[in-house]
């Protein structure tokens, strides 16, 4: 996480990852409810919560990048003049 902060600039966290990120995070909000699992002693309910929304963000910034983006948003040209 540390690295993708690092690697990212503030305008491309914003218009990149934050409406991804917000709909994950609402869709687990509202879809995710695990309760309390026990596992080999361990309560794992916020722990699958938490996962499942990493994985819910993933998929959605996956399906962001590879189909929203290019098709709706496409990059400009880049103009390469030869002298």
């Amino acid at each position: 996480m540390y690295q993708l902060l690092r690697s990212l600039s503030t305008q491309a966290i914003v218009r990149d990852q934050m409406p991804v990120f917000l709909v994950s995070f609402i869709i687990a909000s509202v879809f995710y409810k695990f309760g309390n699992y026990v596992v080999f002693g361990l309560k794992l309910g916020f722990a699958a919560e938490c996962a499942a929304f990493l994985v819910t963000w993933f998929v959605l910034d996956l399906i962001y990048s590879t189909v929203v983006k290019p098709r709706f948003f496409p990059a400009p040209a880049s103009s390469s003049r030869q002298a």
